[in-house]
């Protein structure tokens, strides 16, 4: 009895491996089976008996005999767009860092599970485009820009309000291993990366420095597990360098909970693994809105401001939130801190000189309202020199990483290591790596109390 039973385990466990098997080489098969545009002067090239041996060799034309040829890059990659050819420069060199990162990932699937990263995308039916959305890279623009795609009376994505961005933006949520592989292949993919650094500070200033109780809460629970009293129990005082402890461990220990907003883009987005026809970056904004503008063959936003846009829908966004959450800031916090905590906020982004001072007092930041908070930052805003402003912004960047340990960057960089290689980021900077700068203290950066004008305007 014992023996038939090790038996039926044995075929038990054969049958699990042989459909393992089908799937791992199905998803592979979706880089050999899909339609790819070659460059004008690679067009005639015969690549009938190529031979794709790796995820990343998709990208880099393979010779008859398998071997990669690499020289004269800007006629030898081959790309995955179904229409279009790439002569951008820029975004050659891109795909070919990027192809190089990959070489030798496709087997590193990272923490995040199938079932959750399928809810990272995000779709438009009407042009048959998949998005992986990456919190604090520009995701709430390019979730409303899908929407406005899909839309008939919206002419631009910030005629959608910042708190009602998520409401009709359409999940991507595939229906089994072959419907996805069917969707990779026939929309386009894409996703949009940024500076690991910059992103893990402006989530920092926008979740935690911010008032927001939620995230005070979600992620104060994972910082400081034990009980705490007064203000430390809203976790309202969250530092940036216990922020930076947060990611390290998260990324380390693989039940630890990530709230996406922290969490690796690699992880999330899958890279290696899945065919994106484009992989943009915030850094390079302008460039790559305008490639996909021409690529989606979308004329909407020529001769639009859409920096202006972006700066009075920031605004918009931190007036109407606070409001929002009043009742739930004021058990920790005051609404006059909570409005010091945003103009500061806005000053590290460069959009507010240091010289322009918050100009409410504590009993008027009681009952201020939307509108008045919305019309003095503005007003601000174009008080300030907008070359000073860029130079603020460094300072502020430079100064806040002052303020977390060496071990602990190293530790950082250590942790998010794939997402500066794959998406070719410098992972030791000057800027943040110089050794002769003094360390500082948190309070040093975002004390706000001593900075009040109190006009009682």
């Amino acid at each position: 009895m014992k023996t038939l039973n090790m038996m039926r385990l044995r075929r038990k466990l054969i049958r699990k491996l042989l459909f393992g098997m089908v799937l791992l080489f199905s998803v592979i098969g979706i880089f050999q089976i899909r339609d790819v545009s070659v460059s004008k002067q690679a067009s005639n090239t015969a690549t009938k008996d190529l031979k794709i041996r790796h995820v990343t060799d998709f990208f880099v034309e393979q010779i008859p005999n398998g071997r990669s040829n690499s020289r004269n890059i800007s006629h030898k990659i081959k790309f995955p767009f179904k229409k279009y050819n790439i002569s951008e420069s820029y975004l050659i060199q891109r795909l070919e860092r990027y192809s190089n990162a990959c070489r030798g990932r496709e087997f590193q699937f990272g923490k995040e599970t199938k079932f959750s990263m399928k809810h990272h995308f995000r779709k438009s039916f009407s042009h048959h485009i998949l998005y992986c959305s990456i919190e604090k890279a520009g995701s709430t623009f390019w979730r409303r820009m899908l929407q406005m795609l899909d839309s008939t009376n919206l002419k631009t994505p910030y005629d959608i309000a910042p708190l009602h961005v998520n409401e009709k933006s359409v999940p991507f949520v595939e229906e089994g291993l072959y419907h996805a592989l069917a969707s990779f292949k026939t929309n386009f993919v894409f996703v949009i990366a940024r500076n690991p650094f910059t992103r893990l500070l402006s989530g920092y200033l926008d979740k935690i420095y911010t008032a927001n109780p939620y995230y005070w809460n979600s992620i104060g629970r994972s910082i400081r597990p034990n009980p705490q009293r007064g203000r430390a129990a809203c976790y309202s005082d969250i530092t940036f360098q216990e922020i930076v402890d947060y990611v390290i461990n998260a990324e380390g220990y693989f039940k630890k909970v990530r709230d996406p907003h922290f969490m690796a883009m690699h992880d999330m987005c899958k890279p290696c693994q899945i065919p994106y026809d484009f992989i943009g970056k915030m850094e390079t904004f302008d460039k790559d809105f305008s490639f996909l503008m021409k690529t989606w063959n979308v004329s909407n936003f020529e001769g639009t401001d859409m920096k202006s846009m972006a700066v009075d829908d920031t605004f918009l966004d931190v007036a109407t939130s606070l409001q929002d959450r009043k009742n739930s800031i004021t058990p920790c916090i005051s609404m006059h801190e909570a409005y010091l905590r945003s103009w500061k906020h806005m000053q590290i982004k460069g959009l507010i000189s240091d010289h322009e001072i918050y100009p409410f007092d504590e009993t008027k930041s009681q009952s201020i309202k939307p509108v008045d908070l919305i019309k003095v930052m503005k007003s601000a805003h174009l008080k300030s020199n907008q070359g000073e402003l860029k130079i603020q912004k460094v300072k502020y960047f430079r100064e806040i990483y002052r303020t977390v340990h060496l071990k602990s960057l190293n530790l950082l960089v250590q942790a998010l290591r794939p997402d500066f290689e794959i998406f070719d980021y410098d992972p030791f900077p000057e800027t943040i790596f110089n050794s002769t700068s003094p360390r500082l203290q948190h309070t040093d950066i975002f004390l706000v109390f001593n900075k009040t004008k109190s006009t009682g305007n």
